[in-house]
Order: C-alpha cells, then sequence, then structure tokens
C-alpha cells in the first residue's frame, strides 16, 4: 500500500514547515501527536488521555508556540429546566 492509498480525499491536515520545525525541535512524540489532535479537532476538544500526559504534552507545544497559553473552556451541557 502506498502513503496515496492512505490518504482519504478531503481528509488532508496540513501544516507550516516551521511548525514542523518546532515539532522536532521539541522530539516528544505527545506533543506532535497532541498538535495534530488539536489541528483536527480544535482546542475545544482534548484526547482521553491521562491528565499528567496531556499537560506535559500541552506545555511543550506552549513553549514553542504552538498551542495558545490559555485553551478556551468547553461549552457547558446544557441542563433541563424542571
Amino acid at each position: 500500500m502506498t502513503v496515496a492509498e492512505t490518504l482519504i480525499p478531503g481528509e488532508i491536515l496540513a501544516m507550516t514547515g516551521p511548525a514542523v520545525d518546532r515539532l522536532l525541535k521539541l522530539d516528544s512524540g505527545d506533543a506532535a501527536l497532541l498538535y495534530l489532535y488539536l489541528l483536527r479537532r480544535g482546542t475545544n476538544n482534548r484526547p482521553p488521555w491521562p491528565l499528567e500526559r496531556l499537560d506535559k504534552a500541552m506545555e511543550a507545544l506552549k513553549s514553542q508556540g504552538l498551542a495558545p497559553r490559555e485553551l478556551p473552556l468547553p461549552d457547558p451541557v446544557p441542563q433541563e429546566v424542571p
């Protein structure tokens, strides 16, 4: 199977060369994976990782300017009115 065969048309994520260089500089697979996750899902979503793993990866991204210093809180779940 070629790389082209694994790509789903219209489902390609792209990033700039400088972003790639910053990720490589971090030498962190978790940071790179989190960056891709955030690109795909947005900053209001977080992968289902243990908090310690998520925090470490997020701090690495922040240190390179690849994530905002403060992430927005997810919208609260609407509660039913009795």
